[in-house]
């Protein structure tokens, strides 16, 4: 059961879902599931099936939001950058929160913005190009947070 669950957890993740929202998932959708059983299924899965994200996980949760957790985002959910060095896509997001910081009271027209030119320019689609920016927002600029759309992955 683990298998099904667990190979939708790696787009969860990269679509910026947490390592809670998924053991809450479990716990709620499942039969009679504990805490650390629920736990320790994600654990596994999260090693066998996103190894992306295996990195992430210490102590049975996963590290804060930050460059690690931008960069297995990133990786996993455009798979034109799975093998860029972290260097450049690191530059693309913190320039992307340059771009928030200068004009913060027009964060969401500037988080539109920088999705078309990224889609147009890198060659990356729309839905990449989005989540590019968004999970820069959430994991390198999070007081930005407001610039992403709700229901946004």
């Amino acid at each position: 059961m683990i298998l099904k669950i667990g190979r939708d957890q790696c787009g969860y993740f990269a679509a910026g879902g947490s390592y809670f929202g998924i053991i809450l998932d479990l716990t709620k959708h499942n039969p009679k599931p504990t805490t650390r059983q629920a736990t320790a299924e994600v654990n596994a899965a999260i090693r066998d099936l996103c190894p992306r994200y295996s990195a992430l996980i210490r102590g049975g949760t996963l590290s804060r939001p930050g460059r690690n957790l931008f960069l297995a985002q990133v990786r996993d959910g455009v798979p034109a950058l799975a093998a860029v060095p972290a260097a450049p896509i690191l530059k693309v997001g913190r320039k992307e929160c340059e771009a928030l910081s200068l004009v913060p009271g027009n964060a969401p027209a500037v988080r539109t913005q920088a999705i078309s030119d990224l889609a147009s320019a890198d060659a990356l689609t729309s839905h990449e190009a989005a989540l590019l920016v968004d999970s820069a927002i959430r994991n390198l600029c999070p007081q930005y947070s407001s610039a992403i759309p709700a229901g946004a992955p």
